[in-house]
């Protein structure tokens, strides 16, 4: 549980009246709120609406039972925390969001060539058993689109060995977008991969194996999202307490020419295959920096996320970085500040057991091409 710091004040607020009853089977809450038991706190907060509790229990505890007990359904806030600028990789509520540039950058793997369209990047990274880093990236070239996803493995998070590689051809597409790279508690492997049709759709096919050195080969099934008439690319993923789920980037294909909009839903699973629940996680907003469209990059364990934006059709792949906290429903953000934090884009966190973040993000090059880079930083961010 870790020591008592009575300075960590936290107000719980339930959404609506009844809520207390409909949570009461997610998880008990007593071995990590020791000072709130569940029939307690169900008592307490009875069927009042926008009823708040104040408890004071240490921020680790409090990330773990907002994700696995609340989900949407209530939030937490912590009272009297100062905010610091976001220039220094901080976001509202005292919640800190790590940031490029925060630490020393390393080139994980330069672009195929030089010019525009050459660009290796939309990294998503997870740990193996032994803590090595296995990490999943797209490669692409200016005459070819994307052409693989490379599956690496670094026992020091910048030196990678090359474990597998996912052709184009082997998922039957014409081009290969960011993938998504899932460990489950079983220890499989699974790969998400953004595969492109003709013309301006996309879909997305899973690939699973016991091991990321046999993901290159294993069989594409094509995942159904029932979402007609938009193209789906870009998941990100995730395996949590109570199932799976995923933040989507979606293109509206109604009207031609328009199709670079974008905007992210949040659903859900009990296996990773089947998906329902949709709903829009985050959207542009009007007269900002992101209103033409918003792609979910990365989902903390604290529940914020960082996303990649832009203002305008002619600003397709030159998207930057935002930052976004959690909505009290499920899955749902609200972006935070008037601009991006960063020129980086498809920035993935990666959270490691010590309590630092090894980020993976894909940075752009004044020749027009873009290279694959990693920094590891610290929780108080540098």
């Amino acid at each position: 549980m870790g020591d008592h710091d009575a300075s960590a004040h936290w107000t719980l607020t339930v959404g609506e009246p009844g809520l207390g009853r409909r949570v009461r089977a997610s998880e008990p809450a007593e071995d990590v709120l020791s000072d709130l038991s569940l029939d307690q706190m169900l008592r307490e907060i009875e069927a009042d609406q926008q009823q708040q509790l104040t408890i004071a229990r240490p921020t680790s505890n409090i990330s773990r039972w907002d994700h696995a007990f609340c989900r949407g359904i209530c939030s937490l806030r912590r009272e009297n925390s100062g905010s610091a600028s976001m220039n220094s990789g901080a976001s509202a509520d005292g919640v800190r969001v790590p940031l490029p540039g925060k630490g020393r950058a390393t080139v994980v793997e330069p672009p195929p060539a030089t010019g525009p369209g050459n660009w290796v990047g939309a990294p998503s990274a997870a740990l193996d058993s032994t803590g090595a880093v296995v990490l999943a990236y797209r490669v692409r070239v200016a005459d070819g689109r994307g052409i693989t996803n490379k599956i690496a493995r670094s026992t020091d998070g910048e030196r990678f060995t090359t474990l597998a590689t996912i052709d184009r051809q082997h998922v039957h597409a014409v081009s290969l977008e960011r993938p998504a790279l899932v460990r489950t508690p079983e220890d499989v492997w699974r790969l998400y991969v953004s595969c492109a049709l003709p013309g301006k759709d996309w879909r997305i096919d899973l690939l699973e194996a016991d091991d990321p050195t046999a993901l290159g080969g294993a069989q594409p099934e094509t995942l159904v999202f029932d979402m007609p008439n938009v193209a789906v690319k870009d998941p990100v993923i995730r395996r949590t307490e109570s199932g799976w789920e995923a933040w989507i980037c979606c293109h509206p294909l109604d009207e031609p020419g328009e199709e670079d909009r974008m905007r992210t839903v949040h659903m859900t699973s009990d296996d990773g295959r089947s998906w329902r629940d949709l709903d829009i996680a985050l959207e542009g907003r009007s007269g900002h920096w992101d209103e033409r469209g918003t792609r979910v990059t990365s989902v903390m364990s604290s529940g914020w996320a960082t996303y990649d934006g832009r203002a305008s059709k002619e600003e397709n792949f030159s998207e930057k970085t935002g930052i976004a906290r959690p909505d009290e429903r499920r899955g749902r953000f609200i972006a935070v500040g008037d601009g991006p934090v960063s020129d980086a884009r498809y920035l993935e966190i990666l959270e490691l057991p010590d309590g630092r973040f090894r980020l993976y993000y894909e940075a752009p090059l004044a020749d027009g091409s873009h290279e694959l880079r990693t920094e590891i930083v610290s929780p108080d961010h540098g």
